[in-house]
């Protein structure tokens, strides 16, 4: 395997004879009555080797949708990792004599002591106390030299472990990887596997061209790391899923609760209905009692009435026995009465027949 400084790809097709524009600078100026104004400078092709805060340097879409997609994976991959440090499109000072400040698409650092300042536009390797893990280059055409020849010879002098060129040669051409390993007599390019995935072994990952776009590959799983956009709209498809299983669920609890009302009126209802045969039920045993209680009371009154009748009959009974007995003996004393005056009767004609045979008048 060859060991190069600079690695070996076809260079930059030559530009047409306008000069491309890389990007412009400010520069303070004194004016002619001394008055500060600033003055906008066209940057050239060294100037974007080694920008300078403030530069503004256009990128196209595709190069920043890839920056902050890879940035964004290696970020959340060390989120809990305080000693690294992933950064895109910042300068870095690395604290080393007569080398002047890059700025990488993407850069990755450990045992960083200090975290970057959020605030600053240059991370100070030095001072933070970490050392560079990979850096990554998103070809631009127009600056491709720099990627490609450039910087090449820079980080690995910096001593930069890990390189990766996201490449194209020319304007609607293909897009093609390239990953390099430091060795002491120059950077060493890493083979792509069967399905031309990059492994980048420090941090993890593969790296595939799909439909000529980036993509990010867990190297452990092979899981398929999706950029914000994938990752929102998945998140968004899910929302919605949990929308519709939640709204699913309340349609659910809302029949459950529907049906568990219905039968808890439905009880209510049976036991209502319940309660009024009950009453009617009692009602119908208390007017049976009544009933009962006014038949035992209408028979206790006949039967009082009966007893009082035959009372009154045996009462009946006993005078009419009382009149006959006494009628008997009055005709009892009559007939002895007429017997008695028929005797006297009897006696006295007797007598008189006596005193007439005796011839006493």
């Amino acid at each position: 395997m060859s060991h190069l400084l600079v690695p070996p790809l076809p260079l930059t097709p030559p530009q047409s004879e306008e000069t491309p524009f890389y990007g412009r600078r400010y520069l303070r100026r004194l004016d002619d009555r001394g008055q500060e104004y600033l003055e906008e400078v066209p940057l050239t092709l060294e100037d974007v080797l080694y920008p300078q805060e403030g530069d503004e340097i256009p990128m196209r879409p595709q190069h920043q949708i890839e920056c902050a997609y890879l940035a964004n994976v290696l970020r959340a991959r060390y989120a809990d990792d305080s000693s690294f440090a992933v950064l895109s499109d910042c300068l870095i000072d690395w604290g080393v004599e007569d080398q002047r400040g890059l700025q990488p698409d993407v850069a990755v650092f450990d045992e960083v002591r200090v975290a970057p300042d959020p605030q600053a536009g240059t991370f100070r390797l030095l001072e933070s106390g970490g050392r560079t893990v990979l850096t990554v280059e998103i070809v631009s055409l127009d600056t491709r030299t720099n990627d490609v020849e450039r910087k090449p010879v820079d980080y690995h002098r910096l001593g930069v472990p890990l390189y990766v060129i996201l490449d194209q040669v020319r304007k609607n051409g293909p897009r093609i990887l390239h990953g390099y390993r430091w060795t002491p007599s120059g950077y060493e390019e890493l083979p792509l596997d069967a399905g031309g995935r990059l492994l980048l072994e420090p941090v993890g990952l593969q790296l595939a061209l799909e439909d000529g776009w980036l993509a990010c590959y867990d190297a452990s799983t092979g899981e398929r790391l999706g950029d914000y956009h994938e990752i929102a709209q998945a998140l968004k498809e899910e929302r919605t899923l949990r929308q519709t299983a939640e709204e699913r669920q309340r349609q659910e609890a809302a029949a459950r609760l529907a049906a568990e009302e219905r039968q808890r009126q439905e009880a209510a209802a049976r036991l209502a209905a319940e309660e009024r045969q009950r009453q009617e039920a009692a009602a119908r045993l208390a007017a049976e009692e009544r009933q009962r209680q006014e038949a035992a009371a209408r028979q206790a009154a006949e039967e009082r009435q009966r007893q009082e009748t035959a009372a009154r009959l045996a009462a009946e009974e006993r005078q009419r026995q009382e009149s006959a007995a006494r009628l008997a003996a009055e005709a009892r004393a009559a007939t002895a009465s007429d017997r008695a005056q028929t005797a006297e009767e009897r006696l006295r004609e007797l007598e008189a027949e006596v005193r007439r045979l005796r011839g006493e008048s």
